[in-house]
């Protein structure tokens, strides 16, 4: 299956304080393999859905 890719530059205005914040979430122990893990807590982004879901 052929994979692609959509890379949104400057999507939010503040990056850093977005990284920031999601640093200080907490994450549960790793049980797998798979490399990815949710924290337990989830950070608000106001629009998101309706940005990533509209027609363009």
């Amino acid at each position: 299956m052929p994979t692609s890719y959509i890379i949104v530059d400057d999507f939010l205005e503040n990056p850093d304080a977005f990284r920031e914040a999601a640093l200080k979430l907490d994450y549960p122990e790793q049980e797998s393999t798979f490399p990815g893990r949710n924290s337990l807590q989830r950070l608000n982004m106001p629009g998101l859905s309706e940005y990533v879901s509209a027609d363009r």
